[in-house]
């Protein structure tokens, strides 16, 4: 049986988007013993001006300052289509509110998925693993 470094393509991509040193840290370490490379911004705004089409999976908090993870979503979303993307970013919502009006937030900005902090290993990567 393959590892699930194995199962998830090493030469893949992922963005952190959080304002909160910790859970970077921590969603970073996840991603980097899957195989991906990481990015980290820390707002929307960052989120945003980096993503160039190349990025396989984007965790983006709910609740930041300058730019939520509501809009930098719509941005990002915004910004595929205007690139001709063809296969959208995953794009994972991260939220410590786990009441329908938040979750459908996510899902209506163009959140494929959503997790309530705080975050597992195992729940990122069954997302993973069904994406590929």
């Amino acid at each position: 049986m393959e590892s699930s470094t194995n199962l998830i393509n090493s030469k893949k991509i992922a963005m952190v988007v959080d304002d909160d040193k910790l859970a970077q840290f921590f969603i970073k370490q996840m991603f980097e013993d899957l195989g991906y490379e990481v990015l980290v911004a820390v707002n929307g705004h960052e989120a945003v001006r980096h993503f160039r089409g190349h990025i396989n999976v984007i965790t983006m908090d709910y609740n930041m300052p300058e730019m939520n993870g509501i809009e930098a979503t719509k941005s990002i979303r915004n910004k595929e289509s205007k690139l001709e993307i063809k296969n959208p970013v995953l794009i994972i919502g991260l939220t410590a509110h786990n009441d329908k009006e938040t979750i459908d937030a996510c899902f209506a900005a163009g959140m494929n998925k959503v997790i309530t902090k705080p975050v597992a290993q195992k729940e990122l990567l069954d997302i993973l693993t069904l994406q590929n």
